[in-house]
């Protein structure tokens, strides 16, 4: 996850303003998924609500990669992969 993050960080640092708000916008979602296992491994929310939640992240990865902008990412295909083999 690390890496997808730091490639993120470093697409958008050598974008144009208009192409960088893809690889920005990725790295906000996986950055989510983090933030979402750390509320879960503290028990701030259920399994219930971890579940929903990360419905929710992979529906908005999903409209991400399907905009159209996801050759901007190399990976972008093992970000898809990532959320939905729960591995955040």
């Amino acid at each position: 996850m690390a890496h997808l993050i730091r490639r993120c960080r470093d697409l958008a640092a050598v974008a144009t303003p208009a192409t960088a708000r893809f690889p920005l916008r990725v790295k906000a979602v996986l950055e989510d998924g983090l933030a979402l296992r750390d509320r879960y491994a503290t028990q701030a929310i259920s399994l219930h609500g971890l579940w929903t939640a990360t419905g929710r992240l992979e529906v908005k990865l999903d409209r991400l990669l399907a905009s159209g902008q996801s050759h901007l990412i190399g990976a972008c295909t093992d970000v898809g992969h990532v959320v939905q083999g729960r591995a955040l």
